[in-house]
């Protein structure tokens, strides 16, 4: 039979630097994925039991030894609202123990499994992280003291979510880009095919009006003016109303295509545009020196003959 997956893998983001809990809780992880593995390979309900016997008696080793620590670094009041926490989990089990023990409708194997799942993350990544940072905060454990192995476990749990939450964003982001970028390059190439099956339509026009005329042309000339020449006339009305429907539809995209090309070089056209006027733009010395000099040409030029009286 194939293995089943592990329902938890340990990684740094469990770590809390201090070597008896992180023990604990890679235990917890074993005990977690044991029981998967055994409602996965439907094992018999007395293993899945007996398992689960171990796990709550390693459960109460791991809370005496942590409620120890917390009493002896925390306010009661703080300890208090950590170890009630612990009750809770105890009353589960108390709850799971005696079904077995009466034989009542029992809690379905997978729901022990969601409910243990969900509980170790949020002990240990919610309560026994924010527990360890703010006794760091309040020197009450010295920060050299503890064993931290890896990256995330020198982070806050804000921060741990944050860095768990911007990977698949990030990789969300940019798959969204992909497929916009995508439908882009979809819809322009749709634009093409739409302009080149137009332009293909006029062209056939034009070049079967201009075989017809050729032909009518050659008939009219063998004739000698004799025949075709209803015919001809005739073709090239044909050949002028379809060249200026190929003239009209070329000039229409060539403008679409300038006014694209403006849309996309508006703002570098208006810089250019801008410090070319502002080179054309003569100065006020220039100006000044002008007038200057035609004021000194004027002085200085004979005075034009009076007219004869």
């Amino acid at each position: 039979m194939a293995s089943v997956a592990p329902l938890l893998v340990w990684s740094d983001a469990f770590s809390l630097g201090i070597p008896q809990l992180d023990d604990d809780h890679r235990k917890l992880v074993d005990f977690i994925n044991k029981l998967n593995a055994l409602n996965a390979e439907a094992k018999p309900q007395a293993e899945f039991d007996a398992e689960l016997a171990r796990l709550r008696a390693h459960l109460h080793e791991h809370f005496a030894r942590e409620e120890k620590l917390l009493n002896a670094t925390m306010t009661p009041t703080e300890a208090e609202q950590h170890i009630h926490h612990h009750r809770e989990t105890d009353a589960f089990f108390d709850r799971l123990a005696l079904e077995a023990k009466s034989g009542e409708r029992r809690i379905p194997r997978q729901m022990v499994l969601d409910y243990l799942h969900r509980w170790l993350l949020d002990h240990v990544l919610v309560g026994d992280v924010s527990a360890r940072d703010q006794m760091v905060a309040e020197g009450k454990i010295p920060a050299d003291a503890m064993d931290r192995p890896g990256l995330l476990s020198r982070l806050r749990i804000g921060q741990r979510i944050w860095m768990m939450a911007a990977v698949p964003l990030l990789v969300l982001t940019l798959t969204a880009a992909q497929i916009g970028i995508d439908k882009l390059n979809h819809a322009r190439d749709l634009d093409r095919v739409a302009v080149l099956s137009t332009t293909a339509g006029l062209v056939g026009n034009l070049v079967h009006g201009l075989q017809k005329e050729r032909g009518a042309s050659a008939g009219f000339l063998d004739s000698k003016g004799a025949a075709f020449a209803a015919e001809v006339t005739k073709f090239r009305k044909e050949v002028d109303a379809a060249a200026g429907e190929f003239q009209t539809g070329a000039k229409e995209r060539s403008s679409a295509r300038r006014s694209m090309r403006r849309r996309v070089n508006s703002r570098p056209v208006r810089r250019k545009a801008k410090r070319w006027a502002w080179r054309s733009r003569p100065s006020p010395h220039a100006a000044r020196s002008r007038t200057s000099t035609r004021y000194v040409a004027r002085s200085t030029a004979s005075p034009s003959p009076a007219p004869p009286r």
